[in-house]
């Protein structure tokens, strides 16, 4: 049974965009797309705390949630990096590492949410093992 049919509700879509905002707003225009077309969809979109205002203003009276995520520190990155405007070309390769340590956040609210779907756009490789 899906998440939907348990809870009596429609379907659910956790959207979790890489942290660069030409990728959220992609996402940010999808979500509103399906909540327009489908009342049934719920879209709950995760993004890194920083960005959370910046969100909200680009999905105006939507109602699609956002998930606060908390960035782990990675060496070489600036305290108040949450997104590739904050760094350089360089830097933005660093985010990966920052994204793959949001992996602990992300198990848990996929938990919690329990959605019927998931849409990413950018994968990390898993830095824990080797091949």
């Amino acid at each position: 049974m899906s998440n939907a049919t348990a809870t009596g509700g429609g379907m659910h879509l956790v959207m979790f965009p890489f942290l660069a905002f030409s990728h959220i707003t992609l996402f940010v225009q999808l979500a509103r797309k399906l909540i327009a077309t489908n009342g049934g969809v719920r879209v709950t979109l995760m993004s890194a705390s920083a960005n959370v205002s910046r969100v909200q203003a680009m999905l105006g009276s939507s109602t699609v949630a956002i998930a606060q995520l908390r960035l782990p520190r990675v060496s070489g990155l600036p305290d108040d990096t949450e997104s590739t405007v904050d760094v350089s070309t360089d830097g933005a390769e660093l985010l990966k590492v920052v994204v793959d340590g949001t992996r602990p956040q992300v198990d848990a609210l996929l938990v919690e949410l329990r959605p019927d779907a998931i849409l990413f756009d950018f994968a990390t490789p898993d830095t824990t093992t080797t091949l």
